[in-house]
């Protein structure tokens, strides 16, 4: 395989044959694109799946609802139509290496091919928000605070150790105070409830015991079943399974405080029936309508799912309820007990009333995306199956996910195949009968509206609008 900057003429390819021992067509140019996405299929067009096959005798025998390599077409062209872009700040610690945050970085490129919207991804230390940085460097101060501000969402992602804690917390508050969309992943959900708890909950002293463990209120504590103090295999690892849920007290806080608002729609009847059931038989499937006020509960429209965890603290069981009470609920919980709260959603308002009467005649403002997750739903994230927590942030983030979120169809260009001529491709890559039934599909989302789907040539009657729930 040669890789170049342009094409190389036959008799170089000629030459390289010769002296490698190589046949002609088996030398492969692998040219430089503009995207990484197109590699696949430029190396398709020199025949290298063939080859391959051919060398190793390999006679595969794939069963496939739908073209491959026609969904992956989709997923190009999907990028070559975008046009607007969404600014999204990643607040960590690790910033000088971005590859230290490369899944993250991948799965929020994913949900933007899926939005059909170009990224615009920066790295902010959050070491250079805290107070101290304005004092020993304020050009790094003011450009970080600026970058952050000017961003239309921003990412609190994992991590380990006090270092930079302050800053994520200056940057939630932000978050929180001004709407600007925000997803907290592992740490970040942590760093999410120690910022609700000092400055709603009015508790200043609260904190995680990996920072301080005489706390008087450890919002964040270590899993109850480890010892402190031993840090060999005391982490929880792995696919987990989380279930959607919403308690009484979330329930309360959601019509008392938004009883004007259309957001109100009805919930499952029981929920703390579904949960114990869910855990008892697994007897819920995804293709089940999971109603809910919560914004992932309506994205994910599942009663469970499955996501890999990495992590060793997690929220205080204890404080849930009082958090719950100010409008931090608890949207997800483990399947395996129940106690350990999965995936959080920020309901206060966004403009607090003097009184209770005010309500009468005035519609709160709903934070447009407040969510983090104790899970990392970045390692599960693929270009075609993107995870819907960064999906729901990019759509947040360009003000398209109300409309997303009322779609009953919400078609995305890479599920589905896009021409004959698609089909062909793939039948030919893998030499394989065609499947008897191929959905005869044309899907694209507008430019002006990400919820928009245009369908040629289709009956919508026998489109299902099923969504992928193994994030």
């Amino acid at each position: 395989m040669c890789r170049c900057s342009s094409p190389l003429p036959s008799s170089v390819i000629n030459k390289i044959s010769l002296f490698s021992q190589v046949a002609v067509e088996r030398v492969i140019v692998s040219l430089d694109v503009s995207d990484l996405y197109e590699v696949p299929l430029r190396l398709n067009d020199q025949n290298l799946c063939s080859i391959l096959l051919e060398h190793f005798q390999l006679n595969p025998k794939l069963h496939i609802e739908y073209p491959i390599l026609g969904k992956w077409k989709a997923l190009t062209r999907q990028m070559e139509l975008a046009s607007e872009v969404v600014h999204i700040a990643i607040v960590g610690k690790y910033t000088k290496l971005s590859d230290a945050y490369l899944s993250l970085l991948k799965a929020l490129r994913h949900a933007a091919i899926y939005t059909n919207l170009k990224l615009d991804l920066s790295l902010v230390c959050a070491e250079d928000l805290e107070e101290n940085t304005r004092i020993v460097s304020p050009d790094a101060f003011h450009q970080a605070w600026l970058t952050l501000s000017s961003s239309n969402a921003v990412v609190v992602p994992g991590g380990f150790g006090q270092r930079g804690v302050d800053g994520k917390l200056a940057a939630i508050r932000f978050c929180r105070e001004r709407g600007v969309p925000f997803l907290g992943l592992c740490l970040g959900l942590q760093c999410a409830v120690i910022e609700f708890s000092r400055n709603v909950l009015g508790w200043k002293d609260a904190n995680s015991t990996e920072f301080d463990p005489n706390t008087t209120h450890p919002v964040i504590i270590d899993m109850p079943e480890h010892n402190s103090g031993i840090m060999g295999g005391t982490m929880r690892l792995g696919r987990r399974r989380t279930l959607l849920y919403l308690s009484e007290i979330s329930k309360s806080y959601l019509q008392r405080t938004y009883k004007c608002s259309e957001l109100i729609c009805s919930h499952l009847d029981s929920q703390s029936k579904v949960l114990s059931e869910c855990r008892a038989n697994d007897s819920y499937t995804s293709s089940k309508t999971f109603n809910s006020d919560s914004i992932m509960h309506r994205l994910i429209n599942a009663p469970y799912f499955d996501a890999r965890h990495r992590h060793r603290y997690e929220i205080n069981p204890k404080y849930v309820d009082q958090l719950e009470e100010s409008g931090l609920i608890v949207v997800g919980r483990d399947a395996e007990v129940g106690n350990r709260m999965e995936i959080i959603e920020l309901l206060q308002p966004l403009h607090q009333f003097e009184n209770d009467s005010d309500l009468e005649n005035k519609c709160p403002t709903r934070h447009p995306f407040f969510v983090a997750t104790q899970f990392h739903p970045e390692y599960t994230s693929r270009p075609t199956h993107p995870s819907i927590f960064f999906v729901g942030l990019v759509l947040a983030a360009s003000k398209r996910l109300s409309a997303y979120v009322h779609n009953p169809f919400r078609l995305s260009p890479t599920q589905f195949v896009l021409d004959e001529d698609d089909k062909k491709d793939t039948v030919d890559l893998f030499k394989i009968s065609p499947p008897k039934k191929l959905k005869d599909t044309v899907s694209y989302c507008s430019r002006e509206s990400t919820s928009t789907c245009i369908m040629d040539s289709i009956d919508s009657s026998k489109v299902t609008s099923s969504v992928n729930t193994d994030f």
